[in-house]
Formats: C-alpha cells, structure tokens, sequence
C-alpha cells in the first residue's frame, strides 16, 4: 500500500509541474508570436484552459494528501472533544462530492466520447481533456478514503 501511495504522490507532483510548464510556455509563446509577429496561435487558446483544470483537479488530491484543504475549525475551539467527528465527518461528505464530480464528469466524457467531439485547432477528440475531470475526481476519493481510513487507525499521513 505505502508503494501505490507514493507512486500515485510522484506521479501527481511531475503530472502538475508537466502540465503548469507546458500550459505557461505555450500562452507565453502564443503571447511572443502574437505582439512581435502580429500572428496568434490557435490551439495554446484552446488546449491551456484543460490543463490548467487538470492542474487544478490534481493540485487538490495532493492537497488532501498532505491534509491542506481549508477547514472551518472555528467551532472546534469551543468543542476541542468533537475534532475527531469532525475530521470523519470532513473526509466523508469530501467523499461524497468527489463522487458526484466522478459522476457527472464521466457523463460528459461518455458524451463526448459517444459523439466524436473534436477540438477545432487541434483535431483532438475532446473526451481526452474531459478525461482528467472523473480521473483526478478519482484520486480524490483515493486520498480522501486514505486519509479517512488513517484517522480511523490513528495514524498521521
């Protein structure tokens, strides 16, 4: 179990500085060819906001990895015996939501994939960016089902 957990940590580390470098470089790049050649590049327009997202979905499984989500414990200061509840009950309505995000991603992907939706500049069928939103919701569940299980072992992750 402790391999899969770091396999899944470095492969979500290199996928986020992978994806940030090449969405950064490639506006950027569209940016130079637009100011000093006067002519713009169409798919860093069109594929950059997909990775940002990936990026976005998988900076936040890492986040629930290392437990860094905000929380709201301005209540468990008054009731400090109600903490652990508390972390139970956070981890299993995060659940919940990662799997309505898991869900609901996999039926646009299945839309997607059903009518052969292509990007415009790149000719790239479109379930293959839609793919990182039930993917990353998934590693989600993953961390969240860790930290959960930890907490009922009493064990920091």
């Amino acid at each position: 179990m402790k391999i899969i957990g770091l396999f899944l940590q470095r492969l979500e580390e290199i996928t986020i500085v992978a994806l940030t470098v090449f969405a950064v470089s490639s506006v950027f790049i569209n940016v130079l060819m637009r100011y000093l050649f006067n002519n713009s590049l169409a798919w860093p327009i069109e594929i950059a906001p997909f990775m940002f997202v990936a990026v976005t979905f998988i900076g936040s499984a890492a986040a629930i990895r290392t437990k860094a989500h905000i929380r709201i414990d301005v209540l468990l200061h008054f009731f400090p015996g109600f903490k652990k509840a508390a972390e139970y009950l956070s981890d299993i309505l995060f659940i919940i939501y990662a799997v309505s995000i898991c869900i609901i991603g996999y039926s646009a992907l299945s839309n997607y994939w059903v009518y052969k939706q292509t990007m415009i500049s790149l000719s790239i069928p479109m379930y293959i960016p839609y793919f990182f939103v039930p993917f990353d919701a998934l590693l989600m569940v993953i961390r969240s089902v860790e930290n959960l299980w930890n907490s009922f072992r009493n064990k920091e992750t």
